[in-house]
């Protein structure tokens, strides 16, 4: 009987993800940012608050393709 195979894990889920960032800035206005190459959603926020001045308020989302 042959062993199992090990599952390898998804590419994603190993490097890099893409995520989706939406900011509210302090003037009012509102945009979607798109982070290529982020570890994870704190690090996808950090870059974009270290990009970005005046904002108020930011959500990030993975995204899904």
């Amino acid at each position: 009987m042959r062993p199992h195979a090990r599952r390898r894990p998804r590419a994603s889920a190993a490097g890099p993800r893409e995520f989706i960032a939406a900011v509210r800035l302090a003037d009012g206005r509102r945009e979607l940012y798109r982070i290529p190459a982020a570890l994870d959603v704190e690090d996808a926020r950090r870059v974009v608050l270290d990009q970005l001045f005046a904002v108020v308020s930011v959500v990030v989302s993975p995204r899904r393709h």
